[in-house]
Parts: C-alpha cells; structure tokens; sequence
C-alpha cells in the first residue's frame, strides 16, 4: 500500500512538469556564495538548476541569471534556454558577456573555483560561502562588507 501515494506523486509530478533535482558534486554545495571584491558580490545555486549572482556597489547593482548542469565533478554555469551568453562579474566588469563558467571544489572548504572566459579574457576565481552585504556611507561606493543572510541577488536592493 505504500507503492501508492509514491505513484501518485510520481504522476503528480509528471502532471505539473516536475523533475527530480539533481545534486551538484560533492565540494561544489547549492547555496549563496560570496567573492572577495570591493562591492558586495554574490551567486546563489538553486535546488531547481538555476543560479543567479549580484554585485552592488551603493551606487549601482547589477547581475544575472541562468542554468547550471553537472559534468562530471563540476557544475557548469550556462544561459538560459534560447540564449548564447550571460552577464558574469570577471577582470573588473561586472557587464562581461559569457558563455559558461565552470565551477569546482575550491582548496579549502567552503570554497568553490569558477573558470571562464569572456570579452576581457580567461579568468579564475575563488567564491566562499555565504553572503555578503555592502555597508554604505559617506563617498561613493560602500565603506566595507559585512555577512547577511539575505544579500543582492540582482533586480532592486
């Protein structure tokens, strides 16, 4: 008798185009992420096989959106469907046009490696976890970082 709920939600499932998510490969988690730079800037892995990253800079936001797929030990950052590139923060521009970005366990964990190439050239980058928020005042620009729970994702901060 237990055979029939799981069918039922099998069905269900299959009725309202659900799939059975996939996990990313061991050192690379689903989550938020965080990279070292002046602005708050941040990558969330969603369960769904989505991701999505922001920068923000007090003065000014921005970030994207897409797919990831796992190929063998590492998650690959895609477009959405029915596009060829998505913006990705690499070599100081937040606006670079990619095509995919390649994720792997960093050298410490908690970590993760992205490696990709754009407009400004091949780049490496480490990611820790977690989130980041930009602390504004004064001049322009933030005056320092602090960890959050919720940070930009990109859209409106």
């Amino acid at each position: 008798m237990r055979l029939v709920p799981i069918l039922v939600l099998s069905f269900a499932s299959l009725a309202l185009g659900c799939s059975n998510p996939i996990a990313p490969p061991d050192g690379v988690a689903l989550g938020i992420y965080n990279l070292a730079t002046v602005d708050a800037t941040n990558l969330e892995l969603s369960p769904d096989q989505t991701f999505r990253w922001g920068i923000y800079g007090c003065d000014f936001g921005g970030g994207g959106a897409g797919r990831w797929e796992v190929d063998g030990d590492n998650v690959v950052l895609l477009p959405v469907a029915g596009e060829d590139t998505f913006t990705w923060m690499a070599n100081g521009s937040f606006v670079n046009a990619t095509e995919r970005v390649e994720l792997s366990s960093g050298r410490f964990e908690g970590e993760i490696t992205a490696n990709g190439s754009g407009p400004g050239g091949a780049f490496a980058q480490t990611w820790a976890e977690g989130g980041t928020c930009a602390v504004c005042g004064g001049m322009l620009g933030p005056t320092g970082q602090e960890a959050c729970e919720d940070p930009y994702l990109g859209g409106v901060p």
